[in-house]
């Protein structure tokens, strides 16, 4: 795969010289006993204020870490320099955020696809709140609800196999992490410079606080409780091309301008109610809520090229009629997180401590579509030519419309179908984990061990519900009834103006007049097809050893987990609907290594050898026996189904790297590792007829294997001491991350149809660069991410994968302290208006753009 922007690549590298690095923030207690009164002095000590604090932190914290892990921490103010969870982990390296379209909300480890990212909070599974796959998805859950984020790129046999790609632990706050009593807020309130469709334009607010104390007559409970409300308003353009070839040469198949209303209210509230009456004894109550609504309506322009009156002339060409279909949809859909979680931790007189978890967490993600769908039919009215050598912005085909006017008139628009659909998915994840722990002398070294059991079962449930409506009253319905006649020029699709549709009046109508429409034949067919439940139960237990001897140290173990699945659907045989019950079981051996040794006595030079075996389950819409069924943009109809024959995955991963502790923000680190993963899943596509229509069944199957190997390389340096004042006070850090990856790609009948150089989400190269800057009471923060071309969808046929382009953002932080108890910020977000972009067959097929935001913020804290 080509990157789409090589000459980014030769500047971008020539400042090497200057700028290496990136966040490495900060590391976790080894024990979740919260600091004594000594620690916390010495925290207090070290901890400096602002970004430069956060760097210094994690680069202690990095040293310090048993394992091979990354960690983010908040700053004195309770933040992240980051709007969101994924955004902020996409500042380490080896880690790319993926967007939902403005934010990230799954994030992908070392080239690995999200799906095998794994997710805890506190130590404890997470339910995921995606339909289709077991990701877990970071939108709902604020970085003010964490005072911690790890990110285990290596695993030891204590923590769940199903993380190929490497695990993500988020931890919420403790009373005991400061010695008084703490309250902390946040304000901010933000502008989008992307709003131009109908509905009002609204300033965005983001609020947080949290607030912990401790009592009793030797302060041995305490007590904290945190909330967020974040809401935000913005539109989106986007523009959609589907792109095809005849005799060799390109032509734009249909024309898709889209506009998009986004309205995001998210809310938050969660507690910790924690006992500590000795240095032997700790256990704590915890809940936390995050809830997600959002509303979109998309606005949809379709010109759809009657083939047989192409004219084509090398890159360019002219369709002499062309059809035009309208629609309006709206996207209500709400995200649902509840968990609840008790911890308790002994440490008794004799060395060791025991480990106790038991956790509930629940998931729900509800989702409605209405549309509302007409027609005008194919006339020379809607004809367009396009231009491949006279490329539009965001390097699209350029386009000619002949009659903007006729595709403007509304009246001109039949209504065809009207859509309602609610699909509604809960997983429940109960857990419940013991363990045992002695750590070797911390001076002398020795032998030490762990061992723990944990039983695990997840419950899941899907139903979806969609009918499908057409009219069969007395009187026409038309577009201009229920459309707007202001509508707007798409930057990205020029020459025609989008109309809107209302959703709200046509619901209206509907309701008056629901005699007058009919349910088709696809309505019970569409809604049995897709439902489905699952029941799975995971027993693990594992056994891990440490010997640590002068500047050497090993952790190895073993990991054992017993899974068994039952799943219910329905699906179709003959035209008839069948239930299908299938259950199935399996078992992994997984284990791990660390090899570290010293070359240096004070330990400011390492080099650590790392090993695990990790597990990739199948996603349970996979193993049921589900249809869904679906028509492309050119009208085919792709029918997905399930494959309960599925094995799960299963990666050898090794690790090694080299660490350098310069100072207090200064390290330099490089890694290499390789990850080969066999029983991969793959969807393959054949062609058949269903119900006397030719159809492409799209099947998940497992194939032969798949490879991902990578380079890593950080640097920081968080203040230039030996230039003069003021300009000491610059700082920098980033990373790189080169990767490469194979996979084979099969036929249904298991034949391999091709060898991909990529992965699925693995980009080949990804880089972030900040530029820090504090005097006095200011701080700032100008950060660059860039990312590298990208699979999202990878298919048999070349012609059908299509391409994350590359991305490259800038952001940028500025802080005033007025106070050690207030300061202001200002922030920028994608300040140089970056859009997203696709590609299918080399030719880019769709633009998004949301452009950039500022935020402007007061922090309160006592």
């Amino acid at each position: 795969m080509k990157r789409s922007n090589p000459g980014l690549i030769s500047p971008f590298l020539s400042l090497v010289a200057l700028i290496l690095a990136t966040p490495v923030f900060s590391q976790v207690n080894t024990s979740n006993i919260p600091p004594s009164d000594e620690e916390l002095e010495e925290l207090d000590a070290f901890i400096v204020e602002g970004y430069r604090g956060q760097v210094r932190a994690s680069t202690a914290a990095k040293r310090d870490a048993d394992g091979i892990v990354d960690v983010l921490t908040i700053d004195e103010f309770g933040r992240v320099p980051d709007p969101n969870i994924a955004d902020a982990l996409q500042r380490l390296p080896g880690v790319l955020s993926i967007l939902g379209t403005d934010e990230g909300r799954y994030v992908t480890i070392r080239g690995v696809d999200s799906q095998f990212t794994g997710v805890t909070m506190n130590g404890s599974s997470m339910a995921a709140i995606d339909r289709t796959r077991r990701r877990v998805v970071t939108d709902p859950i604020p970085p003010s609800a964490v005072t911690g984020i790890e990110l285990h790129k290596t695993l030891t046999p204590g923590q769940d196999g199903n993380a190929i790609g490497g695990s993500i632990n988020l931890q919420t706050h403790s009373a005991f992490q400061v010695k008084q009593n703490q309250f902390i807020s946040n304000l901010e309130v933000g502008n989008h410079d992307s709003q131009f469709l109908p509905a009002d334009d609204k300033i965005s607010y983001n609020g947080d606080f949290s607030y912990s104390t401790q009592f009793g007559e030797d302060s041995q409970f305490g007590v904290v409780v945190y909330g967020n409300y974040f809401s935000k308003t913005r539109d989106e353009s986007r523009s959609n091309r589907t792109n095809g070839f005849i005799n060799d040469l390109p032509y734009v198949r249909n024309v898709i301008p889209l506009g998009y209303e986004n309205s995001i209210d998210r809310y938050s509230v969660g507690g910790r109610l924690e006992f500590k009456p000795s240095e032997h004894f700790y256990t704590y109550l915890a809940f936390s809520k995050f809830n997600a609504d959002y509303f979109v309506t998309r606005y949809n322009q379709r010109l759809d090229g009657s083939n047989a009156t192409l004219t084509q002339n090398g890159d360019s060409g002219t369709f002499g009629e062309a059809r035009s279909r309208p629609s309006t949809n709206q996207f209500p859909f709400e995200q649902k997180l509840t968990n609840v979680q008790f911890y308790a931790e002994f440490n008794p007189a004799f060395e060791g401590k025991f480990e106790f978890r038991a956790s509930s967490s629940t998931g729900k993600l509800i989702e409605e579509n209405y549309g509302i769908n007409f027609d005008a039919g194919t006339s020379p009215d809607f004809s367009y030519s396009y231009d491949f050598t006279d490329t539009g912005p965001g390097d699209l085909a350029g386009l000619t419309y002949a009659n903007p006017a006729a595709i403007d008139d509304l009246s001109r628009y039949n209504l065809t179908t009207y859509q309602t659909l609610y699909s509604e998915m809960e997983e429940t994840v109960s857990e419940l984990r013991l363990d045992y722990m002695r750590e070797p002398d911390p001076v002398d070294g020795g032998l030490g061990f762990s061992t723990g059991v944990l039983y695990r079962n997840l419950d899941r449930e899907f139903d979806r519900t969609q009918v499908i409506y057409t009219y069969n009253g007395p009187e026409s319905l038309t577009y201009d009834r229920f459309g707007f006649t202001d509508g707007y020029n798409p930057e990205k699709t020029p020459g025609i103006q989008q109309q809107y549709g209302d959703v709200d009046a046509f619901r209206n109508f509907f309701d008056s007049n629901f005699s007058d429409f009919e349910e088709t034949s696809a309505t019970a067919r569409n809604s049995a097809r897709a439902d489905y439940s699952v029941d799975e139960s995971i027993f693990a237990a594992y056994l891990s050893a440490t010997y640590a001897i002068d500047r050497w140290s090993l952790i190895g173990g073993l990991r054992g987990e017993q899974t068994d699945v039952e799943t219910t659907s329905f699906f179709v045989n003959e035209g008839n609907f069948e239930v299908a019950h299938r259950e199935l079981d399996y078992s992994d051996l997984l284990p791990s290594a660390l090899l570290r040794y010293h070359l240096k006595d004070d330990g400011s030079l390492r080099i650590n050898l790392a090993y695990y075996r990790a597990t990739g389950r199948p996603d349970h819409p996979s193993l049921a026996q589900t249809e869904s069924r679906d028509t492309a943009a050119d009208g085919t109809i792709i029918i997905t189904r399930g494959n309960p024959d599925l094995e799960a995955r299963q990666a050898d991963n090794l690790d090694l790297s080299l660490d350098w502790f310069i100072g207090q923000g200064e390290f330099i680190s490089i890694a290499v590792f390789t990850k080969n993963i066999k029983n991969e899943i793959f969807n393959t596509i054949t062609d058949d007829i269903v119900d006397g229509t030719p159809v492409e069944i799209v099947q998940p199957v497992n194939i032969s294997d798949a490879q991902v190997s990578g380079l890593e390389f950080s640097f920081s340096d968080d203040q230039f001491e030996f230039l003069p004042s003021p300009f000491d006070g610059l700082g920098l850090f980033g990373n790189f991350t080169f990767l490469s990856g194979e996979i084979d790609i099969p036929n249904a009948d298991g034949s391999i149809a091709r060898t991909s150089e990529n992965l699925q989400e693995q980009p080949e190269f990804v880089a972030n660069l900040s530029l820090l800057y504090s005097i006095g009471k200011f701080d700032a923060r100008l950060a660059y991410n860039y990312r590298d071309d990208y699979y999202f969808r990878l298919r048999q046929n070349p012609a059908q994968d299509r391409v994350e382009l590359a991305l490259e953002t800038w952001d940028i932080n500025l802080r005033y302290r007025f106070s050690d108890n207030l300061s202001a910020s200002l922030e920028g977000r994608n300040i140089f208006d970056a859009f997203r972009s696709n590609s299918e067959s080399g030719l880019r097929r769709s633009t998004s753009d949301w452009g950039g935001s500022i935020w402007l913020g007061l922090n309160y804290r006592y």
